[in-house]
């Protein structure tokens, strides 16, 4: 497998694509508005991929999967991460969620986050076989608060949500 590598600017248009053909499996669990909703404005990711958040997986010369990993509050959080459809099942998206404690752990950071559905199988159920627990809501430090608050405004909270974590052990 190939390991995961920063995102350029010019990845973001394949990126976008990419994320776009991920959702479409929201249909299949009656989400189809977030299958519908738009990836990130090119120049955001692009700003991302400037600042060393964005990170990718190729195979063959095309990008299988990727993620968007930010510091904040003694944490990295994981924004996104996507894997092609025609990449699934194949660890892709397992690999940047590994490399994501990889980084934590490498810059002295012991805690990973991320907000997801809780019903989905392919999200808070799968994002516990890789070692994430529940923040209980009164848990939540400032940043995730306001990260749950901007999802329920873009309307993401047709389903339920949770933010979860992962304990990572300094290198």
């Amino acid at each position: 497998m190939t390991e995961p590598r920063l995102a350029t600017p010019a990845d973001v248009p394949e990126i976008r694509t990419l994320e776009r053909a991920a959702g479409e499996v929201f249909r299949s669990v009656g989400l189809a508005r977030i299958a519908d909703h738009e990836p990130p404005h090119s120049q955001v990711l692009c700003d991302a991929a400037r600042a060393g958040e964005l990170w990718v997986m190729d195979v063959d010369k095309q990008l299988a999967a990727w993620a968007w990993f930010v510091l904040r509050d003694d944490a990295l959080h994981i924004a996104q991460v996507s894997a092609h459809p025609r990449y699934r099942g194949q660890r892709y998206g397992t690999r940047l969620i590994e490399h994501a404690s990889e980084v934590a752990a490498g810059r002295g950071i012991e805690l990973v986050t991320l907000t997801t559905y809780t019903e989905v199988p392919w999200n808070a159920p799968w994002y516990r076989t890789l070692g994430f627990a529940e923040f209980a809501p009164q848990e939540l430090s400032a940043f995730l608060a306001e990260i749950r608050e901007q999802e329920l405004h873009a309307g993401l909270d047709i389903a339920p949500r949770c933010a979860m974590y992962k304990k990572v052990k300094k290198l």
